[in-house]
């Protein structure tokens, strides 16, 4: 028994000298995967803002999607991740609880705000050129305008939605002629009367107060130098719903003091701003009406596309 004992005692010794020689060669088993880090993106390209169909640099698909449900703009990086935002410039006004009225406005930009008039009617909508985000490709999915899903009105690239920081060089679905151009290209083939601009909710996650202006800037002046008596709106980026995930880095306090900043560069440019966010607010003055958005608490239905219209009819630019 001795012996046997002494025996098995040695092949334990053997054992323990071989694993501990191995030095962890085999410490890659299936539960110690090793972790795998993917390279960064070097090519300069920045991330689309939407998880919508591909993205229309590099699809050969001519035909805009007609699905009703407006591409959500959130799910990837927005605008600018490369720097943080710049302080507000101590110029610009301020509001109580970061929501400002349409009568501060008034007050603040009078001349550059479209104020109340008389209903403009259904042709005065007929006649504007809608450029923008999904928040625009929405009027052409729920049908609201003329010829519906056909409508000619609406400029979005083929993936429903337009980068504020791209918008310039980016393409977009230009209706007429089934073509993928530029905007300024766009603007150069319709000479449209009027154009209403919506641009801005995935830029308020990162984009500074400058970069934010400077590439809105870019872009009006673009458009006023390719069509010169072209009228201009840049209107204001909607509110977010309460049930928004404001997580996504998009928020009703980054919006508001972004549509000071829009305000603003209409008043530079010498273009007109319409202050629709607040036909848009629920009881509460703060966050968008629940009634108005079609669930993911960030785009608009069909109630709420009828009261941003409405309000485009009742602010007309005469």
């Amino acid at each position: 028994m001795a012996i046997v004992a002494l025996g098995a005692l040695a092949a334990i010794i053997i054992i323990i000298g071989l694993s501990s020689s191995d030095n962890g060669k085999f410490s890659n088993s299936p539960n110690q995967n090793p972790t795998v880090t993917t390279p960064a993106d070097t090519s300069g390209n920045k991330p689309t803002e939407t998880t919508g169909p591909a993205d229309e640099n590099t699809s050969s698909d001519t035909t805009a999607s007609t699905d009703t449900t407006a591409p959500d703009t959130t799910e990837n990086t927005p605008d600018d991740t490369t720097s943080s935002p710049a302080p507000d410039n101590p110029d610009s006004p301020t509001y109580a609880n970061g929501v400002p009225t349409e009568a501060e406005l008034i007050r603040d930009y009078k001349g550059t705000i479209l104020e109340k008039t008389a209903d403009a009617g259904q042709e005065y909508i007929d006649d504007i050129i809608f450029l923008g985000d999904s928040t625009t490709y929405g009027l052409k999915a729920y049908k609201m305008l003329k010829d519906e899903d056909k409508t000619l009105q609406v400029w979005t690239p083929t993936n429903g939605t337009l980068s504020l920081s791209r918008a310039t060089t980016d393409r977009i679905y230009y209706p007429d002629t089934k073509e993928q151009i530029t905007v300024v290209e766009a603007v150069k083939k319709a000479k449209p009367s009027m154009m209403i601009i919506t641009l801005g909710v995935n830029g308020v996650a990162t984009m500074s107060e400058a970069q934010f202006k400077d590439a809105y800037t870019e872009l009006v002046n673009s458009i006023k130098k390719a069509s010169p008596d072209t009228k201009i709106i840049l209107q204001s980026i909607f509110p977010t719903a309460k049930r928004y995930d404001t997580t996504k880095g998009i928020n009703n306090d980054k919006i508001n003091r972004a549509n000071v900043w829009v305000a603003d560069v209409a008043k530079t440019c010498g273009v007109k701003y319409l202050y629709t966010a607040s036909a848009l607010l629920g009881s509460d003055g703060y966050y968008m009406n629940d009634s108005y958005q079609n669930g993911d608490g960030l785009h608009l239905n069909e109630v709420g596309f009828e009261k941003e219209l409405n309000y485009i009819r009742t602010h007309a630019y005469n």
